[in-house]
C-alpha cells in the first residue's frame, strides 16, 4: 500500500471517529453515590504487626461509646452503673476495647497486641460467652446463686472457648482480658474478675485505698515462667528503650510480654491443653463478698493506664475526683474514667490508655 493511500485512509478513519463521537457519544458512566459522613461498613486500616511500635504526640482524648447498651432493662432493673474513658494516647493506632454493661453488671477492658482484631472480637463476644458459660451451670437456675467455684469454672471455659473461636479466624495478634462480673442476690453483692495478661482490676475503698483484684501476669512471674520453660518455650530478657530509659523486660521466646493472652497462637502448641502452653487462655479468677460501706468503686485499666499509675495513686485519684459520692451518676464515673486515662498521659505513657469504672 502506497504512503498516499494510507495517509487518505487514516483520514477517512479519524473523520468518522470525529463524526462517531459527535453524534454517538459514548454514555458516561453514573457518577458514584457520595459516601455518607458515618460509614456503617468501613474499610479495615492495616495495622503493622510489630509489638514495638514508635509514638506520636498525643491526639485528643474522645470519649468511647458503650458497645453494649442496655436498652431492654430500666434504670432500676440495672445491676450497676459504669462508664468508660479511652485514648489512643502516644500510638499511632488504637488497640485498646472495652465493655460497659450496666444491665448484665458486666465490664471488660481488652488490651490488644499486634494489631486489634483479637481485642474487637473479645469485645463483641465475651459478654456471651460468659453469659452462656453461665447459664449452663445454673441448669435453669439462677446465675446469681452460683457458688465462687461454678463461677470460676465458667469463666475458664468462656475463656477457652473464645480463644478457640478466635483461632479458626486464622489471624496471630492477641489481647489481654480483664472482666467483672457483679451479681446482686438477697444475701448480698458478689464481685468476680477474671483476668488474662496485665490488664488490672482494683476496687476502691471509702477510705480511699485500693484492694487488688487481679495480679499482671508476667513472663519473669514465676508460676508463669515454670509453665512456658514447662512447654518448652523460653523467656528472654532484653534491653528495651522507653521514653528514653534502658529497661529490662521479660518476653516470651522474645516476642510476647505477657504470659496470658487470648489469641497469640504462635506461642500456643497444637494438641497441648490450653492450661499448659506456652502462653495461655487461662484467665485466674479472684472474687469478692461486697461491704458497700467498705467497698464503692471498681477500676479495670489498660496497662497504658498502670504503666504510670500505681494502684494506690489510681484508688486516690478516682476517690477524690467523685468526691466520696457514694452514688455517682454515669457522667460523674466517666469523669472519674477521663481522669485516669488524662493523668496517664499527663505522666508520659507511651500506650494506649482505658478506663472503666463503675460503682458497687
Amino acid at each position: 500500500m502506497s504512503g498516499k493511500r494510507l495517509l487518505s485512509k487514516n483520514r477517512r478513519k479519524a473523520k468518522a471517529s470525529r463524526h462517531n463521537k459527535r453524534h454517538h457519544p459514548r454514555p458516561r458512566p453514573a457518577p458514584r453515590p457520595t459516601p455518607s459522613p458515618i460509614d456503617p461498613h468501613p474499610v479495615p486500616v492495616p495495622v503493622p504487626v510489630n509489638l514495638d511500635v514508635p509514638v506520636n504526640p498525643v491526639d485528643p482524648i474522645v470519649p468511647a461509646s458503650n458497645p453494649v447498651e442496655p436498652e431492654t432493662k430500666s434504670e432500676e432493673a440495672r445491676v450497676t452503673c459504669g462508664a468508660m474513658f479511652t485514648a489512643k494516647g502516644r500510638r499511632y493506632y488504637q488497640e485498646d476495647r472495652g465493655v460497659v454493661d450496666d444491665a448484665a453488671g458486666f465490664y471488660a477492658v481488652f488490651d490488644g497486641h499486634g494489631g486489634d482484631k483479637a481485642s474487637r472480637f473479645c469485645a463483641k463476644h465475651m459478654a456471651e460467652y460468659v453469659a452462656a458459660e453461665m447459664a449452663g451451670a445454673a441448669n435453669g437456675g439462677a446465675v446469681e446463686a452460683l457458688s465462687d467455684e461454678a463461677v470460676e469454672r465458667a469463666f475458664v471455659a468462656a475463656f477457652i472457648a473464645l480463644d478457640k473461636k478466635f483461632q479458626d479466624k486464622m489471624v496471630d495478634d492477641g489481647s489481654t482480658a480483664c472482666v467483672a462480673r457483679v451479681m446482686r442476690t438477697g444475701a448480698g453483692v458478689r464481685l468476680h474478675v477474671a483476668n488474662a495478661g496485665d490488664s488490672r482490676c482494683i476496687v476502691v475503698c471509702a477510705d480511699g485505698t485500693a484492694l487488688a483484684m487481679s495480679v499482671d501476669q508476667k513472663p519473669h512471674d514465676p508460676v508463669e515462667r515454670a509453665r512456658i520453660e514447662a512447654a518448652n518455650h523460653e523467656v528472654e530478657v532484653i534491653d528495651e528503650l522507653v521514653d528514653g530509659k534502658r529497661i529490662k523486660l521479660s518476653r516470651v521466646d522474645g516476642i510476647l510480654a505477657v504470659a496470658r493472652a487470648i489469641g497469640d497462637h504462635s506461642l500456643k502448641d497444637y494438641g497441648v491443653p490450653p492450661e499448659k502452653t506456652a502462653v495461655t487462655c487461662v484467665p485466674v479468677v479472684q472474687h469478692l463478698a461486697v461491704d458497700r460501706a467498705v467497698h464503692r468503686f471498681v477500676v479495670l485499666a489498660s496497662d497504658g493506664v498502670w504503666d504510670v499509675f500505681t494502684n494506690a495513686d489510681a484508688a486516690q485519684l478516682v476517690h477524690s475526683t467523685l468526691s466520696g459520692n457514694a452514688t455517682p451518676t454515669a457522667a460523674e464515673l466517666e469523669r472519674a474514667a477521663e481522669a485516669l486515662v488524662q493523668g496517664a498521659i499527663d505522666r508520659n505513657s507511651a500506650d494506649n490508655c482505658t478506663a472503666v469504672v463503675f460503682a458497687l
